[in-house]
């Protein structure tokens, strides 16, 4: 295990490598939070270094470029930083992978750069890197499905389940990952069409297991689709309906559910259901 100490080092004597940042992509607004939050409170979370012996710098970066570039901008002229014993490229790059997939607002296309990565560059299983990161392995697997099936226009559209919504028009995990884990099922196209479909707030993650479901059977994807959209299938408190008639009395219902039936009966594709 290597040694480390946290103390405050000054900033001219860190070696900033940007292309060794596994985070390429900046977000200014969370940037502006940050220097806000630090001007208001001091940096709450050390940078990581290592001890550095080229470039005439005493540490290398590891992890942390945010935080060191608020404090810049800032013009602190020290910063805290947690200093490790090593001096080894691969276990560098490791730290900063690493801390960047502990962030809990990352992205699948994120987490799956990131698990590609420890996949690619480092030889790590599946397996291997779930345990690492404390993830089941098919959370790693379907991450790196994601990233290597579905493309760019798709994926920055995918978002937590819980996060989707009636409103943002998003692609929830799960059926990113159900579709994505298709395989030779789905073409491109068909693939494009199903996550297209899968924005819809109507469309959950449940109808597009049972489109895939119908896909293995023989049924393209347009007719699957179509069916799961006919199934417009109600039961509420032991309330039966079915093909937009009422089966029995509606006393009962509570008034959000009388709105919801009456938007049923009225053509509305609006639906809470079980298909039966």
């Amino acid at each position: 295990m290597n040694k480390r100490e946290i103390k405050k080092i000054k900033m001219e004597e860190i070696f900033v490598d940007d292309e060794f940042n596994s985070r390429k992509r900046a977000d200014e607004s969370a940037n502006a939070q940050l220097m806000e939050s630090i001007k208001n409170t001091g940096l709450l979370n050390p940078i990581t270094v290592s001890r550095n012996e080229i470039n005439g710098f005493r540490y290398f970066l590891c992890a942390g470029f945010r935080r060191y570039y608020a404090m810049k901008n800032l013009q602190f002229n020290e910063i805290d930083a947690c200093i490790l014993e090593t001096t080894d490229k691969k276990h560098r790059m490791l730290i900063n992978i690493v801390e960047n997939i502990q962030r809990t607002n990352l992205t699948k296309e994120q987490e799956g750069l990131y698990y590609s990565q420890l996949k690619n560059e480092f030889g790590m299983e599946y397996s291997e890197i779930g345990v690492f990161v404390s993830k089941p392995l098919s959370y790693v697997r379907t991450a790196i499905n994601i990233l290597a099936v579905i493309g760019k226009k798709y994926r920055v559209d995918i978002v937590s389940d819980l996060a989707k919504n009636t409103k943002n028009k998003k692609i929830s995990a799960t059926s990113a990952g159900l579709i994505a884990s298709a395989g030779g099922s789905l073409n491109k196209e068909e693939r494009e069409y199903l996550l297209e479909t899968s924005k819809k707030d109507s469309f959950t993650s449940g109808d597009v297991q049972k489109s895939l479901g119908m896909i293995r059977k023989g049924i393209n994807v347009y007719t699957a689709v179509e069916n799961i959209n006919a199934s417009y299938h109600l039961e509420v408190k032991g309330l039966y309906f079915k093909d937009n008639k009422f089966k029995k009395d509606a006393k009962e219902l509570k008034i959000t559910q009388i709105q919801l039936l009456k938007d049923i009966l009225s053509g509305k594709r609006c639906r809470i259901y079980e298909v039966l």
